[in-house]
Parts: C-alpha cells; sequence; structure tokens
C-alpha cells in the first residue's frame, strides 16, 4: 500500500527513543493526569477512533485495521503502525511518540511510496 513504512516495528521503536522523558514539573504533572498507559486491547482498535501522542494531543485518527498492522490517517496521509505499538491511558488510545515525531514517520513512510 502506498505510504506504509516498510519495516514499521523498527521505524517505530526509533522513533521512540528519540524523546520520552519529561522535561519539566508540567509535563510529570501531566503525565499524571494522563495515567499509566497500559497495552491497547484488539477491541479498542476499531475505525474511527483517535489516537494521541504521549502528551495527550490527538495527532491521527485509526482509519482501518488490517491483519498486519493498523491503518493510521494524519489528514490525506496514511501509514501503518504495528498492532502492538499501540496503547492506553486515561485520555484513550496513544503512540508512545509526540506529535512532531509522528509527523516525520508519515512524511517519510509517504516519501518512500
Amino acid at each position: 500500500m502506498p505510504g506504509t513504512i516498510n519495516d514499521p516495528v523498527a521505524n517505530y521503536q526509533s522513533q521512540r527513543a528519540l524523546n520520552n522523558i519529561p522535561a519539566n514539573e508540567n509535563a510529570k504533572a501531566l503525565a499524571a493526569k494522563l495515567g499509566r498507559a497500559r497495552p491497547a486491547k484488539a477491541a479498542e482498535l476499531t475505525a474511527g477512533v483517535p489516537i494521541n501522542d504521549n502528551m495527550g494531543v490527538v495527532m491521527a485518527t485509526i482509519e482501518r485495521v488490517d491483519p498486519d498492522g493498523v491503518i493510521v490517517s494524519m489528514g490525506a496521509a496514511k501509514v501503518k503502525v504495528p498492532v502492538d505499538a499501540f496503547g492506553h491511558n486515561n485520555a484513550g488510545l496513544l503512540l508512545d511518540m509526540t506529535r512532531a515525531q509522528f509527523e516525520q514517520v508519515v512524511v517519510k513512510a509517504n516519501a518512500a511510496s
């Protein structure tokens, strides 16, 4: 499919390693408000559900769930994300990266197609 990542697990893991540590007290307070993340359940991964970044900001929407991953749309751009990359906290579904990091993943995936 055009716009998909060839190795989504490796790409996600490299993006996740970039920046996930709260930088100040406000970030720590936000993290406490969002609650501890747990792995998302299969039933939570359905079309139309919004996806948050690791700070609770909505950044994308699930377009559909395929047997080999979840197609996530960010506007007109789409990317396939592995099912086990999704978490869930008090804000809902999430990916453990910032919106800016996810935008980079989407841009790279769509440029490669």
